[in-house]
């Protein structure tokens, strides 16, 4: 499917930079925008206020609600993710969540109807590299947070392929 045949996108984890970034673009595409913001986000005012971009409050461990909220969509992109700075990157059972949440943001996004998941990854997969990381540079993470993206990762494709 090719951006110009999206009509409808769901994102979580829109108030990061790369979040705003992305609502930005699909907005200026003419895509509608459904960002998914988290309960009580002090960040929910970063978004640009886009007649194309709808901000939509909902947990991250309650997804499965977004079916009432959305209704319908063609592409969901997944950018939340919880504990990934300082002592939160290696705790691990909040790591364990923002993995389960990610098959769930699979899972949601196919009762959605939506033919297109995109999910990101993070450097910390990668550990300590010396020079640019590629395509082809080896997944050593050293932390709990890259090890879960990586898990995540690798989880959401075999999802994505089953459903």
């Amino acid at each position: 499917m090719s951006l110009r045949q999206i009509k409808k996108a769901v994102v979580t984890g829109p108030t990061g930079a790369i979040g705003i970034a992305l609502c930005n673009e699909l907005a200026s595409n003419g895509i509608e925008v459904v960002a998914v913001c988290r309960e009580g986000s002090a960040r929910a005012d970063a978004l640009p206020d886009h007649p194309m971009i709808t901000k939509v409050f909902c947990d991250i461990s309650r997804l499965e609600s977004l079916k009432e909220l959305v209704g319908r969509a063609d592409a969901f992109f997944h950018l939340a993710w919880a504990h990934t700075i300082g002592d939160g990157r290696n705790d691990m059972g909040a790591q364990i969540s923002n993995m389960q949440y990610t098959i769930d943001a699979v899972r949601v996004a196919k009762a959605l109807c939506c033919s297109v998941f995109v999910g990101t990854g993070s450097q910390a997969e990668f550990g300590r590299v010396d020079g640019v990381i590629t395509p082809d540079t080896p997944c050593f993470p050293e932390n709990g947070y890259g090890i879960a993206k990586y898990s995540a990762g690798r989880m959401a494709k075999i999802e994505c392929e089953k459903l």
